[in-house]
């Protein structure tokens, strides 16, 4: 996770059933969480290597 000292908003991704691997990612204060936003980042962490059906250490991202 990052330190609690991270700016700005974590947008936190996980499989409904609470086992798989959890994603995290940061954007700046003042962004609008929107679906679309959302979908956006899911998909990016699906490309670098996000599994969230699968156990894994936490990933974490940030988006500028």
């Amino acid at each position: 996770m990052a330190p609690n000292d991270e700016p700005g908003l974590g947008i936190v991704v996980e499989h409904e059933s609470g086992h798989g691997q959890r994603m995290v990612t940061w954007v700046e204060h003042g962004t609008i969480i929107a679906p679309g936003l959302v979908k956006e980042v899911i998909n990016d962490a699906l490309e670098k290597g996000w599994h969230p059906e699968q156990p894994g250490d936490e990933l974490v991202f940030r988006r500028s």
